[in-house]
């Protein structure tokens, strides 16, 4: 429990009722000597931990089964989060902190090994940590340990610095995984403080037959999602968190799922990173569009664009061999099956290197070597481009590249054909690192400079495409040397995400910042037609979809609630009372401020049908982040008819307005043809009648069309 020396810290946001204060202690306090983060980051990084560990549960009480998500950005730093919000954890008493670590085999070692590096649990002589990688249920050592270790907590005759704080490291498998529980089944937990890290919490965690349940009846649970649901069950007083840089899964599951969180924090990325804003925003020449595969190419040869990523790769990594810059420098080739295989390119990397060694071998008067060199000059003068402190060309050449190339380590990570998924990266300076989902989510590429990625999106799921995005990550002191290869419709996806995710951590901050319940988080973002949030099977909520840009976008029910209908009469008269309309013409219009519009009119109206709601939301919502981005934005409204004069429309079945708009005629254009230039508003007084004969009077519709290059398309639960 906290005591006397721990340092207090000032939350940053308000607390609720369920909150606690947590303390920095000598644990968190020795990593962070450890880590030796610049004195702001080390701040924000404190800061975040305690607010994490502050909606955990309060390990004075006796039993607790919460569930949260930390939302990171893909490389910026979630294993130090976790780290530290073990470490602090321990300072406040909790008793036990189960990482559940990934789910292959490379990646389970490098948290693991990160883990205990930071922890400096095979360093240090104070003996404060019992750790243990996938125990074993029939380990007899290890539940002994365990059981002494608890039993020690309980007697308060034990020196409370001498307490040891279980850590159980187990891979997300569906064997470990029930080893554990069962473990732990043997144990005394009453009482228990225990912190459980679902590293990449959205990855096989989530039950795939949800949709399935759904639709067909049922509780079947996929197997690691049965398995860590038990363990929780396992365990009267724990917190589960889930670390993600991709959290559409957990975000989007019902709410009424095991899994689904009811806090989140959003980590905030150090100064120097770069991230999705970084490569497809600010800094677009960093990326590359690899040229479609010619069918009639000789299949054995490599793709032109790939000897030229690899040019530059190697102009990089001569400078920082030269200048002695950071530990390594890396390049990725990421393929998919559909044109080469992992062999393929293997085969092509290899011999790439071995002609580009054997070339630069050749006297210097040689056509040959004169060639090559000239091939490389095009690759130095790509690099210029983005590069600022760029050596001379003749510094870069000669026996210092052939050196580099030659020394550079290719490395085919892939888990079939005996192939190695852990990389010895102490022993080289350059890597070129071939492979698939071995270098997927929570793999880091140390120091990768150059990414070609020869793939599409696939189906689309957006999760998985940020994931592959390992390219991202601290990179400022030497982003000119970066290089991403991406299919087209790739980069446009990428494009596509950037928007998606900053709008996703806009809303979700807001609504962090306002203290309540991530259950009342309304379930909508940003998100293009051509992407998926994440995997279909998982969510069992169906969704809409939302364009705002491009087409009419009308009221279809106004006449829903008769309250709302007497409210949207009075905004609608307001307006048209305050507004100096031209009537000159057809029909009155109005050129005015968007901004007034949208604060005089639309954010008064109310449409709350099933039918216009969602629709109407999103418009609100696109008009006002275009509003922050174009303040001074203009807007044009076309008053269709008025409260003397309404216009008549039917009602079909489903109780919709049939036609917003009159068809052509040979003496005019209809009433869908009357917009202005840019966003363009229609203002109806409708007098309608449904199916039955019931009229409804002086009803207010509207009808909107919004450019399509200002437009937004839009997910959200049903």
């Amino acid at each position: 429990m906290p005591t006397d020396n721990m340092e207090q810290i000032t939350m940053a946001t308000p607390q609720d009722n369920n909150r606690w204060l947590p303390s920095v202690g000598i644990e968190t306090q020795s990593l962070l000597t450890h880590l030796q983060l610049p004195r702001e980051s080390e701040q924000t990084l404190t800061d975040e931990t305690a607010e994490i560990l502050s909606q955990c549960g309060n390990p004075n009480n006796t039993t607790n089964s919460e569930i949260g998500l930390v939302f990171g950005y893909v490389q910026s730093g979630k294993t130090m989060s976790f780290t530290t919000l073990t470490a602090m954890a321990k300072d406040n008493g909790y008793q036990m902190v189960i990482i559940i670590a990934g789910i292959s085999t490379n990646l389970v070692a490098q948290s693991y090994t990160r883990l205990e590096r930071d922890l400096r649990i095979d360093t240090r002589t104070d003996l404060q940590w019992l750790s243990f990688r996938n125990p074993r249920l029939n380990d007899i050592t290890t539940r002994n340990q365990i059981a002494t270790a608890l039993a020690e907590y309980r007697d308060n005759t034990f020196p409370e610095e001498e307490r040891k704080t279980i850590l159980i490291t187990v891979m997300k498998q569906r064997n470990h995984l029930p080893n554990l529980q069962e473990l732990l089944q043997t144990l005394n937990l009453e009482g228990v403080p225990t912190l459980i890290i679902d590293d990449e919490g959205d990855q096989h965690s989530m039950n795939r037959f949800a949709r399935q349940n759904a639709r067909q009846g049922g509780n079947r649970r996929s197997a690691i999602n049965d398995r860590i649901i038990n363990l929780r069950n396992s365990i009267p007083h724990h917190t589960f968190i889930q670390y993600t840089a991709t959290p559409q899964a957990p975000l989007f599951i019902d709410l009424m799922d095991s899994l689904s969180p009811n806090f989140i924090k959003l980590l905030t990325p150090g100064p120097v990173y770069t991230g999705g804003r970084t490569f497809f925003v600010e800094r677009p020449e960093l990326t590359e569009v690899i040229p479609d595969i010619d069918p009639e190419e000789d299949p054995t040869a490599p793709p032109a664009s790939l000897i030229e990523a690899m040019q530059v790769f190697f102009l990089g990594v001569v400078k920082g061999m030269r200048n002695r810059e950071g530990r390594k420098r890396s390049m990725m080739i990421h393929p998919s099956q559909l044109t080469y295989t992992h062999a393929d390119y293997f085969r092509f990397v290899t011999n790439i290197q071995n002609h580009f060694v054997e070339v630069l071998s050749l006297s210097d008067d040689n056509p040959d070597k004169q060639d090559l060199l000239n091939e490389f000059r095009i690759a130095y003068n790509d690099l210029a481009r983005t590069a600022t402190d760029l050596p001379l060309f003749e510094e870069l050449t000669g026996h210092r590249l052939r050196h580099a190339i030659n020394s550079t380590v290719i490395q085919s990570l892939n888990s079939r054909g005996g192939n190695r998924t852990i990389v010895e990266w102490r022993n080289n300076y350059s890597f070129i690192l071939v492979g698939g989902q071995a270098m997927d989510r929570g793999f880091t590429v140390e120091g990768l400079t150059v990414t070609y990625m020869p793939r599409s999106v696939g189906v689309g799921n957006a999760d998985t495409i940020q994931q592959r995005a390992r390219f991202f990550g601290y990179k400022q002191s030497y982003l000119g040397y970066c290089r991403v290869y991406l299919d087209e419709d790739a980069r446009d996806a990428y494009i596509d995400y950037v928007e998606h995710e900053e709008d996703m951590r806009r809303r979700l901050a807001e609504h962090q910042a306002s203290g309540r319940s991530l259950n009342d988080w309304y379930r909508e973002v940003f998100l293009s037609s051509d992407l998926n949030l994440a995997r279909t099977n998982i969510f069992s909520n169906e969704f809409e979809r939302t364009i705002t840009g491009g087409e009419w976008n009308v009221i279809k029910i106004p006449h829903f609630s008769q309250q709302i209908i007497a409210s949207n009469q009075d905004a609608a008269s307001t307006f048209i009372a305050n507004s100096q309309f031209d009537r000159a013409g057809r029909v009155p219009v109005l050129q005015t401020q968007l901004a007034t519009v949208y604060d005089e009119l639309l954010n008064l109206l109310r449409f709350t049908s099933p039918a216009d709601g969602g629709d109407y939301t999103s418009l609100l919502y696109a008009l006002s982040r275009h509003l922050e981005e174009m303040p001074d934005e203009t807007c044009t409204v076309f008053l269709m008819s008025d409260f003397e004069k309404k216009r008549f429309r039917s009602l079909n079945e489903k109780n919709q307005i049939s036609q917003y708009f009159q068809g052509r005629n040979e003496s005019r254009e209809g009433l869908r043809d009357l917009k202005g230039p840019g966003i363009t508003f229609q203002l109806y007084i409708f007098d309608l009648e449904d199916v039955s004969g019931r009229l409804y009077s002086s009803i207010v519709g509207l009808a909107t069309c919004l450019p399509e290059e200002i437009g937004r398309e839009f997910i959200r639960w049903a």
